[in-house]
């Protein structure tokens, strides 16, 4: 199943201005015709084409075994066993997320605890499936949490107890 990226429009204008800004400055300086910052034009115009690349397609799967979250031409895999909690953020470290609506992913990586913030559109029906997915954890208020160890049955006898009542049997004999 695969959701979007949600997108905040101020955060989609803001991108697009930057883009826009530095791709024109750039024609502009390499339209001069003395051609003295043809280097600062060109490296606009890379500049532009490159926050492009990196920052589009942005999607999130959830496969069969793992989550792939897809950032430009970047991936990354997670595989749902390696997945220990998921919780709302608003978190604006740089991320594969057009919204400051997130929800960051904590999970393994080679041993060590790392995390990665991701904001799909449909928030409630990706935790759900998400879920179903992970049978390790809970969905609870809004986050996936590890899920509680079932509790022992409570009307077991105590070890203890059996002894001393087998002892005192044998005793009187």
């Amino acid at each position: 199943m695969e959701f979007r990226t949600r997108k905040d429009r101020w955060l989609v204008v803001l991108l697009l201005l930057m883009v826009l800004f530095c791709f024109v400055g750039g024609l502009m300086l390499l339209a001069e015709p003395d051609h003295r910052h043809v280097v600062v034009g060109v490296l606009c115009l890379v500049f532009s084409a490159a926050t492009v690349f990196l920052c589009y397609p942005v999607r999130y799967t959830l496969g069969e075994r793992e989550l792939v979250v897809r950032g430009g031409p970047f991936r990354w895999r997670i595989a749902y066993e390696n997945i220990e909690k998921v919780y709302p953020t608003r978190n604006p470290l740089a991320s594969p997320a057009w919204s400051l609506s997130r929800l960051r992913v904590d999970h393994r990586y080679r041993g060590r605890s790392v995390f990665i913030l991701i904001s799909p559109e449909r928030q409630e029906e990706f935790l759900r499936e998400l879920a179903a997915r992970c049978p390790h954890l809970s969905l609870s208020d809004e986050r996936l949490v590890k899920a509680p160890a079932p509790l022992p049955p409570a009307n077991l006898p105590e070890p203890a107890r059996d002894k001393e009542a087998q002892g005192e049997s044998k005793g009187s004999v």
